[in-house]
């Protein structure tokens, strides 16, 4: 095997730090049927980060404050998720060009997850 430069093994040590403070965030996927293909790779990506992260398929019919609209991403989230919604949308600026990323203004208390991403 060829040896690393010192570059390359400082490279490879932040990147192994990064996807270790990834582990500790959690993001939920939820997506409609037609979304399906995008929640999936946006999931995969997560997954690829470190990040925990599951997708799940709904009707968002429990949706009061926020009108599904397609080609729209909105994130909702804790205080702890906070921390992590600008490499989160910088990484859906990648996977979903065109898509509109919208977040909720302040953080919430929620049940499950640091982030939410509903996927229409």
């Amino acid at each position: 095997l060829p040896k690393l430069s010192s570059q390359e093994v400082k490279a490879q040590e932040a990147k192994e730090q990064k996807l270790k403070a990834n582990s500790d965030y959690t993001v939920l996927v939820f997506h409609r049927g037609t979304s399906r293909e995008r929640a999936a790779t946006v999931t995969k990506a997560l997954l690829a980060h470190g990040f925990q992260s599951s997708d799940t398929e709904t009707d968002f019919a429990e949706l009061q404050k926020v009108k599904p609209e397609d080609n729209v991403i909105f994130l909702t989230y804790t205080s702890k998720g906070e921390e992590i919604l600008p490499d989160l949308e910088k990484e859906l600026a990648a996977l979903a060009p065109g898509a509109v990323v919208r977040r909720n203004p302040r953080p919430i208390n929620m049940r499950r997850g640091d982030v939410q991403m509903l996927i229409f």
